[in-house]
């Protein structure tokens, strides 16, 4: 996966000062893009919590020591294989009977048919992701395409939504570390100036985007007239 290019999708309705500007946005879309792809596909959500495991069955979550925020703690109902650091005395006041690994790889290196999830099979779907502007100062991350499945033609997005259709997040869902980053990138490179050319342009195009749609509402309605 790490040879993976994220490619910017064009929106040929943007207007040519539009895609001008974009383009260090669509930069910076790119950037999170990868950190959002390398971070799902090491096996962590946004809150940095471990994916589902695949074909496992534990409830075992990371974070709840601060010193050791990697271990990965599994309660005493859930498989508990070997490998793991200690397990807590079933004397303590809390978290008795947990086991705690190292971290989650750990916990799965020894599950028995244990794999981290990490939205990877034959590389199709991370490949397919695009950053696409969608405005001069809007930007968009998406699953792009589509693929035979079973027969059937499936869109790539649509496959991403079944695949995490048991986790808190979504597959591009950005964490606050993520988002940071756009943050930052704004503060650093965007001044009052652009700031205000950045509005602009993006008010002309939605202007233009609404006189297009009624133009097509105006034409669509003479059409009817004239064929009655």
């Amino acid at each position: 996966m790490i040879g993976f290019e994220i490619n910017i999708k064009h929106n040929n309705r943007l207007s040519a000062a539009a895609q001008r500007l974009v383009v260090p946005f669509a930069k910076l879309g790119q950037d999170i893009a990868q950190r959002i792809r390398l971070r799902a596909a090491d096996g962590f959500d946004p809150e940095n919590r471990p994916w589902t495991p695949l074909s496992t069955k534990s409830g075992g979550r990371a974070g709840r020591d601060k010193k050791n925020p990697n271990w990965f703690w599994v309660r005493p109902s859930d498989p508990q294989p070997t490998g793991y650091l200690f397990k807590v005395p079933e004397t303590a006041r809390t978290f008795a009977g947990y086991a705690v690994y190292h971290d989650y790889a750990t916990f799965l290196a020894n599950s028995e048919g244990g794999n981290r999830r990490d939205f990877y099979r034959t590389g199709e779907l991370w490949a397919s992701l695009r950053v696409r502007p969608q405005s001069a100062n809007r930007i968009k991350l998406i699953f792009s395409g589509s693929r035979k499945v079973g027969g059937k033609t499936i869109q790539n997005r649509r496959i991403a939504q079944l695949a995490a259709k048991n986790e808190r997040f979504g597959v591009l869902t950005y964490s606050d570390a993520e988002r940071q980053v756009a943050v930052d990138f704004v503060k650093a490179s965007i001044d009052e100036q652009m700031a205000t050319r950045l509005q602009q342009v993006s008010q002309v195009d939605k202007l233009s985007a609404r006189a297009a749609r009624a133009n097509a509402r105006v034409t669509k309605s003479i059409n009817r007239a004239t064929r009655s």
